[in-house]
């Protein structure tokens, strides 16, 4: 399996709280973020991440939203903008050791082996499952 891949089985899906149509907090539909989910699934990433920045336009800290566009983004090998989004989740929630991972993956496709190196050893050192993972050898 690609690294690209492993990456999209660890995150987007796997930090999905809501289900698809539940409503949040103030009443409204999610229907942005439903959509962007459901054609990710379809691997119709331009749609998902027109989609989903209209939705993080108003929930900018929406962790699930966040991890749908990285997703998208790894997918169509857009590292920059990935990167860009795996920090903010970073910001949000620096114990995740899916999206530490996931911005380690991001420096090694973009050729900085040794950022790569500190984001992976951050998330080994959050969840040792990462250990058999890594792409940079010590």
């Amino acid at each position: 399996m690609s690294i690209i891949g492993g990456l999209i089985i660890g995150i987007g899906i796997s930090n999905k709280k809501r289900k698809l149509g539940e409503r949040s907090e103030n009443g409204d539909l999610l229907a942005a973020r439903d959509l962007a989910f459901l054609h990710m699934e379809d691997k119709n990433f331009d749609d998902a991440l027109f989609q989903i920045n209209k939705y993080l336009t108003q929930n900018q800290k929406d962790e699930d939203a966040l991890c749908i566009a990285g997703a998208c983004y790894m997918r169509k090998k857009n590292f920059e903008d990935a990167s860009d989004i795996f920090h903010r989740l970073i910001e949000i929630n620096p114990k995740n050791a899916d999206n530490n991972f996931a911005l380690g993956s991001c420096y090694y496709l973009l050729g900085n082996i040794e950022k790569a190196k500190e984001y992976q050893e951050i998330a080994v050192s959050i969840n040792k499952k990462y250990r058999k993972q890594r792409f940079v050898k010590d």
